[in-house]
């Protein structure tokens, strides 16, 4: 229990036993880049991750403080939409549900 107590009181600066969450977040937000920088000509990339990785990249994009990422709730498979252009990074949607009906995906 104390361990989550730590946690709590400082979440992005505390370590938890495998890392630091705002570690996690910094490698999130530097992945994310790496992908859309290989991917420069693509029109759509998705990208499937755990829940604070997400937030991690959320609060960066959204400016707020990872403090308080409990400000955002992720659904669990919902869908956390980004937009990149020339201006930069811009939250679009969270918690989406919009999937690709069944009858389109191909299958080999």
């Amino acid at each position: 229990m104390e361990i989550f107590c730590a946690g709590a009181a400082n979440p992005p600066r505390f370590a938890y036993p495998a890392a630091r969450l705002a570690d996690v977040a910094e490698r999130a937000w530097d992945g994310l880049n790496q992908i859309v920088q290989r991917h420069a000509e693509a029109e759509r990339i998705v990208i499937v991750s755990h829940n604070f990785p997400i937030l991690g990249i959320v609060c960066r994009v959204t400016g707020t403080h990872l403090n308080e990422y409990r400000t955002f709730h992720l659904d669990p498979c919902g869908i956390a939409r980004l937009a990149y252009d020339s201006a930069g990074w811009d939250l679009t949607e969270v918690n989406g549900r919009e999937y690709v009906p069944a009858a389109v995906v191909t299958r080999s």
